[in-house]
């Protein structure tokens, strides 16, 4: 490959989805390691946040539970929803990540419109084209060749 890689094919690579061709690459382009190194350890700050934060989280609830003195029915629902509210944030924050850790093309132009030919130069179009002669089998048949 002569080119870099393209956000996709880093996160792909990243995830451990990508095929052999771009590991190769990556292993030999210093623009694609050094890429691919900053998404994973953006990814691994993230999962140890997530870890902390949840470890904390866990430990908060046990001793609210705790000194509520709740049923273990009533600590499983709590826990259910710990979890769940969990999930959602860790979703959202790896949505987030990876949205700002991505390259984003802001040099990309699109190519510039054909302009438009002026009404007045269609219609000419338009003329010229109706008035180009027909074949004798395709011509209109005239009034005076019917009288005849």
């Amino acid at each position: 490959m002569n080119e870099h890689l393209t956000s996709q094919q880093i996160s792909e690579f990243v995830a451990g989805l990508a095929g052999p061709a771009i590991g190769e690459h990556v292993s030999q382009c210093q623009v694609c390691r050094s890429e691919a190194e900053r998404l994973s350890d953006t990814l691994g700050l993230f999962r140890q946040s997530v870890r902390q934060w949840s470890t904390e989280q866990e430990q908060r609830d046990l001793v609210t539970l705790h000194s509520a003195g709740l049923h273990s029915a009533e600590k499983h629902a709590h826990r259910k929803v710990t979890l769940q509210r969990l999930g959602w944030t860790a979703a959202l924050a790896a949505c987030l990540i990876a949205g700002l850790a991505l390259p984003h093309d802001k040099g990309v132009k699109p190519a510039p419109a054909q302009p438009a030919i002026s009404d007045a130069e269609l219609l000419v179009q338009v003329d010229r084209e109706l008035s180009e002669a027909v074949p004798p089998s395709m011509a209109p048949i005239e009034l005076h060749e019917v009288q005849k």
